[in-house]
């Protein structure tokens, strides 16, 4: 009873994770774009790259929570992150996009 009780919870946490990496794997490109977008020009793909392992660690950090709770929490852990990223970027402001809707 005890070996089947951590087989099931086993199975449990490879379900979760898999279902986080397919996750990922969806939204990277999405946020990519947006990033791109929203940035100024000269944002690198290795500032993407920070900022999404940025997203990443904090996702798995507030897995606890349910996922508006969660996506707020990255959000606010990554806002000032990204508003750096930005600011160094890029001094001149004009090359920035337009915030999409």
């Amino acid at each position: 009873m005890i070996c089947s009780s951590r087989l099931y919870v086993l199975c449990q946490a490879l379900d979760l994770r898999a279902l986080d990496r397919v996750f990922f794997n969806a939204a990277k490109p999405e946020l990519s774009a947006l990033y791109r977008r929203t940035g100024p020009e000269t944002i690198t793909p290795v500032i993407f790259d920070q900022a999404w392992a940025g997203i990443t660690a904090s996702w798995r950090k507030h897995n606890e929570f349910d996922i508006q709770v969660q996506s707020e929490e990255v959000a606010a852990d990554l806002a000032h992150e990204i508003l750096d990223d930005l600011i160094t970027s890029a001094s001149n402001t004009s090359s920035y996009g337009p915030i999409p809707a």
